[in-house]
């Protein structure tokens, strides 16, 4: 996203600044939901793997004639475009309650939602300056670091990753507060004013509470026979 200088009032600069925001942040919460979608679509199973016996691969090639045919309609009619998720669909998906990110810097591995995720210092950091540039791309890094010291979030699009254990952990707590792990979002009121008592932890006289992002964490460090019923 690019700016130009033009001769304006400051009003007209916020109400710039605010759309670019707006902007912005829809555009990223379609790359989490991207980044959900590929780690929770099943990998085809290789029985589906082509053969070599020319039977079987004729009854392929007849079943996926007839897939096609009912997408398509018939051969005169347009083939209809598969429509894509909603905006509504994404933002019940990204800002889930149970939508959890992974930082995949070795030294941080920190346990994200997906707030958190975009602002998340690592998702900006800027590895070194290339000292031989070669592309257009190596000038554009080096451009970023230069100029703005930092990459544009996740712009190498390995720096977090959708958790799906923390997905699971994160039901079990939900539920245990009452709410509904398909629609309870991350900033739901009654959840963050929610807490919990740890059953494990707490001994001797102390209680060990909690809001419910730490339980979530908890739930998650635990091995599997020491998870306690929520």
């Amino acid at each position: 996203m690019f700016f130009e200088a033009i001769d304006t009032t400051p009003a007209r600069v916020d109400k710039t600044m605010n759309d670019a925001v707006v902007e912005w942040k829809a555009l990223m919460l379609e790359k989490l939901y991207d980044i959900i979608v590929a780690a929770t679509t099943p990998v085809p199973s290789s029985s589906n793997a082509p053969t070599n016996d020319s039977n079987s691969q004729a009854s392929s090639s007849s079943s996926k004639t007839a897939q096609l045919s009912n997408v398509a309609g018939p051969s005169n009619a347009p083939a209809v475009p598969i429509a894509g998720p909603t905006v509504d669909e994404i933002t019940t998906l990204t800002l889930s309650a149970c939508t959890w990110f992974r930082c995949t810097n070795a030294r941080c591995n920190a346990l994200l939602t997906s707030t958190r995720t975009l602002s998340h210092a690592c998702a900006h950091e800027a590895p070194p300056l290339r000292m031989h540039p070669e592309s257009d791309a190596d000038d554009l890094h080096n451009a970023y670091v230069l100029v703005c010291e930092e990459h544009p979030w996740n712009l190498s699009g390995d720096k977090v990753v959708f958790d799906v254990a923390a997905r699971e952990a994160a039901t079990k707590v939900v539920r245990a507060c009452g709410g509904d792990p398909a629609r309870t979002p991350t900033c739901d009121r009654a959840l963050n004013k929610a807490r919990l008592v740890c059953s494990l932890c707490s001994v001797d006289g102390q209680v060990c509470v909690m809001a419910w992002k730490r339980a979530v964490s908890v739930v998650l460090d635990l091995p599997p026979h020491r998870v306690p019923a929520l």
